[in-house]
């Protein structure tokens, strides 16, 4: 039951619209070493913050005893789990903004095992290549329910109920700006690469390569509006 709950994490829709056309120069927009930055100062995105990174430790199944005691009636879920209860970026913005910036394809970090900045197997060059997840926080970890499963309903993905919307703007090359239409919620977050995964190089067909893989490189942050 548990490989199975595993093998039937179905892909999610996408939550980043296509990113619109670059709305200012070149010169009007200072550049930025590749990463994830909440903006923030004054004028608005005069600092930048970096979003610092780390992997998805592993997964686990909770709640086995009470699957194997009821036959099945009370639900298994699959979780995958973030080291930490909190991030270190804190955000008090119901709609944070933040800033993408990728290096050039041509001078994308390539050390010939497969790997980039974004720790995947080919370097992101758009914000779409992200989803925006909310993890459940909890003393030592935040969690992140990937799927559901009970012996009469089978299994359930639930990745989408986690997962939130943003819009994606272009300012100059390879910097894009990541704004949301909707006040967040307060909770733990965090962007993570939604292809090419480093465990999933050969997806099977319906899967999201590298969202709750162990090593998935999280870019997390923390909202907590007033």
């Amino acid at each position: 039951m548990i490989v199975f709950a595993l093998a039937l994490l179905a892909a999610q829709d996408s939550t980043a619209l296509p990113a619109a056309p670059p709305t200012a120069s070149v010169a009007e927009v200072p550049a930025c070493a590749p990463g994830l930055y909440l903006e923030g100062g004054d004028p608005p995105g005069s600092i930048l913050s970096g979003l610092s990174s780390s992997p998805f430790e592993s997964r686990k199944v909770t709640n086995l005893g009470g699957f194997m005691f009821t036959g099945g009636l009370s639900g298994l879920k699959v979780k995958s789990i973030l080291p930490g209860p909190a991030a270190e970026i804190r955000t008090t913005a119901v709609r944070p903004v933040f800033r993408f910036c990728f290096a050039p394809a041509a001078a994308a970090v390539d050390d010939g095992t497969g790997s980039s900045y974004v720790g995947s197997v080919t370097a992101a060059s758009n914000p779409a290549d992200f989803r925006l997840v909310q993890f459940e926080s909890k003393p030592e970890q935040r969690e992140l329910t990937m799927a559901k499963s009970t012996m009469f309903r089978g299994v359930k993905t639930t990745l989408a109920d986690s997962t939130y919307r943003f819009t994606a703007t272009e300012i100059a090359p390879g910097q894009f700006r990541v704004t949301f239409d909707y006040d967040l919620p307060r909770g733990e977050f965090g962007f993570v690469r939604a292809t090419g995964g480093p465990q999933l190089k050969k997806p099977k067909k319906g899967q999201i390569p590298g969202i709750g893989e162990p090593g998935q490189q999280v870019y997390a942050f923390g909202a907590v509006a007033l």
